[in-house]
């Protein structure tokens, strides 16, 4: 398996929120979270997502051989998604 590129590979990341989005703090938790976001490069995760396939061909998909740039993508994904 060919290793990720290391421009996906998630660096270090607070480790969590102090305040969590609720009905009546957006403007104060966007102003938290926005400069971590663009910090780590990942507006690309909230704003119009590219998702690389899971798989690149039918071969692939029936040895069960994942993507390494899709494997890059959902650490991050995930990642970003626990923070928040």
């Amino acid at each position: 398996m060919a290793s990720a590129p290391s421009s996906l590979v998630p660096q270090s990341f607070p480790n969590s929120l102090a305040e969590k989005l609720d009905d009546s703090n957006y403007l104060h938790w966007h102003q938290h979270v926005e400069p971590v976001i663009k910090s780590h490069r990942l507006q690309r995760f909230v704003v119009n997502p590219i998702i690389p396939p899971r798989c690149l061909t039918k071969d692939d998909r029936v040895a069960d051989c994942i993507n390494p740039n899709y494997e890059a993508w959902e650490v991050k994904d995930q990642t970003l998604l626990v923070w928040l």
